[in-house]
């Protein structure tokens, strides 16, 4: 372990869950939502220099600005402190959380004998549950899946999704262009003693199978670049899941999936999942 790492502060007065989102997207390090002096803040550590990162978010601020025609206040504080077991105390914070027929937890928490347990230890910037697309994605699975169904997961992440549908019955298969997650994954299926018909680095393409279920919680430049890879991979009568869609993109979306029959929506703050139905 080195004897030093970064921690950058940055305190942010609103769209905080947005941000959160971006910075692990560009750092893939340990990052923390908290609050300090009653101001939403985020920390990342890391052992190299974040410096590089700062001016990225400041970039990513100005574009949020724009897109939501709000100004956002994003304050700074970069420190190099001596090492300590800081990746322990980050999941140490992880908080076990119920939502709908599903409780997820650490592996250090006690399963609920009334819930479908999902267990997932935090790994850095591999997702737990707690983000608002991966809580839409949850509630929309448990509503459309049925048991002995085929269901696909394009950029799996850390399995949570897979293993949900796995554990309401269906026959899992997941897919992400990132090693890390496919090896973050398979550690996950394998702690919640869920079997996966077929995991892949690579893309949705790789499979030739159809399925009767397709989720995607990506974010929405890139669902509307895979749509047509994505809707290929859909039987008749299949539904599709999309997450990952701030709600100022979503007529975007919306327009590119107009092939398909919307059937549902489901929101969490700015996030919108889309659910739709192939018909033809």
């Amino acid at each position: 372990m080195d004897q030093y790492y970064y921690e950058l502060i940055i305190k942010i007065d609103k769209y905080i869950d947005i941000f959160q989102g971006y910075i692990l997207d560009i750092t893939g390090a340990a990052v923390e939502q908290t609050e300090i002096d009653g101001v939403g803040a985020i920390i990342l550590r890391t052992q190299e220099d974040p410096t590089v990162y700062i001016e990225m978010i400041k970039s990513h601020k100005e574009s949020l600005e724009e897109i939501f025609e709000d100004e956002i206040t994003c304050r700074f504080s970069l420190e190099k402190k001596e090492n300590k077991d800081w990746i322990q105390s980050y999941k140490d914070g992880f908080e076990p959380f119920k939502l709908g027929s599903f409780y997820i937890h650490a592996s250090w928490h006690q399963d609920l004998s009334d819930a479908i347990n999902i267990v997932i230890d935090p790994e850095l910037s591999f997702g737990t549950g707690h983000h608002a697309t991966t809580r839409v994605c949850l509630l929309a699975i448990e509503k459309y899946i049925k048991r002995g169904q085929t269901f696909l997961d394009v950029g799996c992440g850390s399995g949570i999704l897979s293993i949900a549908a796995a554990k309401l019955g269906a026959e899992v298969s997941l897919c992400d262009i990132d090693a890390l997650s496919i090896e973050n994954a398979n550690i996950n299926l394998n702690n919640n003693s869920v079997n996966a018909k077929e995991i892949w680095e690579g893309s949705v393409l790789e499979s030739k199978e159809k399925y009767d279920m397709v989720v995607a919680n990506i974010v929405s430049d890139v669902l509307i670049f895979l749509k047509k890879d994505i809707i290929s991979r859909m039987k008749k009568d299949s539904i599709l899941i999309l997450s990952g869609i701030l709600d100022k993109y979503e007529q975007k979306v919306m327009t590119v999936y107009s092939a398909l029959t919307l059937i549902d929506k489901i929101r969490d703050g700015e996030w919108v999942c889309l659910i739709y139905k192939k018909e033809e």
